[in-house]
């Protein structure tokens, strides 16, 4: 797997991971990117595991930007 540095993502996840509250979403969207680089690639281990924290991470979304949850700026 290559990471691109100069991807938009890869830049805001460098930015969030300066504030140590972040942490958590970080590791499910680093999990998730993993994940969907295995099922571009033919292999998915656990396509079961990726439902739950595909709904966490919408609902984590949505939750700041209805300014229930962290404000995730950027």
């Amino acid at each position: 797997m290559e990471i691109n540095r100069k991807h938009r993502m890869i830049q805001n996840l460098a930015r969030m991971n300066e504030t140590p509250s972040y942490q958590p979403l970080i590791e499910k969207i680093i999990n998730q990117l993993f994940e969907n680089a295995l099922m571009q690639d033919g292999v998915v281990y656990d396509p079961t595991s990726m439902a739950p924290r595909l709904n966490e991470l919408l609902e984590e979304l949505t939750k700041a930007t209805l300014g229930e949850g962290k404000r995730i700026i950027i």
